[in-house]
């Protein structure tokens, strides 16, 4: 298993689904009470500093929403990268080169729990009880797929920050931080789309370290 994600340049995928809906999720988690139809968090939208930043960038974003220590990119990729400063930038304002790297986002460093799950997507009822039920946005990944349908070393990182049901179907709307959009997707597009990305990494559960008495 790969350790680390490399960001590359994002494109919109556009996925081909049948036009019948999906049924609606009517369970509810324990001690959630009812789950409304569409539900979105007020997170802060913010773009990646570097292009394979994109890690960092939605890692910056949830940590910002959730109230506890926020570092920068450049703090992060020093981190993951164990290059001396990546915070040093030129006379053009650039970070350097070296540290334009991929990574997963650091949350255990900076103080906070999380879960993971790996090359597999929350489905879109845990996202549901992420988002309404526990006011965390999740972390989730692609990975992109070559030529022969096989995973590559790179991928892409986005934040899922509110959902929707409708006759349409499940979506998904996202902060992505290639060029700090909001989009939605379809649940599928979320799990990927065939022959061109699989799901990589889902980050949830992500909680900001209580400090001891």
């Amino acid at each position: 298993m790969l350790t680390q994600m490399t960001c590359q340049g994002w494109w919109r995928l556009v996925l081909v689904v049948s036009s019948l809906a999906l049924p609606a999720y009517r369970c509810n988690p324990p001690g959630c009470g009812s789950l409304p139809q569409s539900e979105l968090l007020n997170m802060p939208l913010l773009a990646r500093q570097m292009n394979h930043w994109c890690w960092a960038a939605s890692a910056e974003m949830i940590m910002q929403f959730l109230g506890g220590q926020t570092p920068r990119q450049c703090d992060m990729a020093t981190i993951e990268t164990n290059q001396p400063d990546c915070c040093v930038q030129d006379d053009f304002d650039l970070f350097p080169d070296p540290c334009n790297n991929g990574g997963w986002p650091p949350f255990q460093y900076y103080g906070y729990t999380s879960a993971r799950t790996h090359d597999t997507a929350l489905t879109f009822a845990e996202i549901r009880e992420q988002i309404y039920c526990k006011r965390k946005p999740v972390a989730f990944s692609w990975r992109y797929l070559d030529e022969q349908g096989k995973p590559t070393d790179t991928g892409h990182m986005c934040v899922a920050v509110g959902y929707s049901v409708d006759p349409a179907g499940d979506h998904v709307q996202i902060h992505n931080p290639s060029y700090a959009t909001v989009e939605i997707l379809r649940y599928e597009e979320y799990v990927g789309v065939p022959g061109q990305t699989t799901h990589w990494d889902d980050f949830y559960d992500i909680t900001k370290a209580t400090p001891a008495p």
